[in-house]
């Protein structure tokens, strides 16, 4: 299934251990995907479902690609 639907993560970010030492990032944790399906225009409906359930569109994304068509 190449698209991924997330809601945007709004937990702090995480801090890095490095060398025995907690280093400040901007890396957020990962989250699950709300849905997965298969064509950007899937993406574009479940997206536009959650917005209209009150989703804010800012906090709803897709992460994914179009594959290949095979000729």
């Amino acid at each position: 299934m190449p698209y991924k639907i997330h809601l945007r993560n709004h937990a702090p970010p995480t801090p890095m251990e490095i060398a025995g030492k907690l280093i400040p990032t901007l890396i957020v944790p990962e989250t699950p995907p709300l849905e997965e399906v298969e064509t950007l225009d899937d993406a574009k409906k479940a997206m536009g479902k959650l917005m209209e359930q009150g989703t804010p569109p800012g906090d709803v994304y897709a992460v994914g690609y179009d594959s290949p068509l095979a000729e």
